[in-house]
């Protein structure tokens, strides 16, 4: 997971800057237009932001072709964290505020989870195919089942050895 133009990692593009430094390939999917900032009134630079946040991969190969499968939603970003936060959320942010002099900010967000998906040229000419996602961490089981299951699917066809990763 990277962000791109968030305040939280100085507005970098994380994966650009990680890449070049290593002289390797990349390829970024967006999940999320992260609003969190804008929505709790954080003091934003607006000429840096752009609240870009989702999967990457860093590849020391070519990268041949990438393609993103969006995954089935089984959380409202958006609507859920715009919602009143129940007394345990107001406790938890209270308590990072007062101890550690952090401010939890709401993760609104537009967009939803992902899986990216590269094909690379080995040295031997051969193709690899790997796929980083990002499963919902906000249900139950039942709902990462639904996207692993529906990831699994379509990715049953690849013709390439293929390295599944994320979590």
């Amino acid at each position: 997971e990277v962000d791109i133009g968030m305040p939280r990692t100085d507005y970098k593009n994380i994966v650009s800057e990680l890449a070049s430094e290593l002289g390797y390939n990349y390829a970024f999917a967006t999940e999320f237009v992260e609003l969190g900032p804008i929505a709790s009134r954080l003091n934003i630079d607006r000429d840096k932001y752009l609240g870009l946040h989702g999967n990457a991969i860093i590849s020391k190969y070519p990268i041949k072709k990438a393609r993103i499968i969006r995954l089935p939603e089984t959380y409202r970003w958006y609507e859920s964290e715009l919602k009143k936060k129940s007394v345990l959320e107001g406790v938890r942010r209270t308590g990072a505020k007062t101890l550690f002099r952090e401010q939890i900010v709401s993760e609104v967000r537009r967009g939803g989870r992902n899986a990216l998906i590269v094909d690379v040229e080995l040295p031997s000419k051969q193709t690899i195919t790997i796929v980083s996602t990002h499963l919902e961490d906000r249900c139950f089981p039942k709902g990462r089942f639904k996207q692993m299951k529906y990831l699994l699917d379509n990715l049953k066809y690849e013709q390439n050895p293929l390295v599944l990763a994320g979590d």
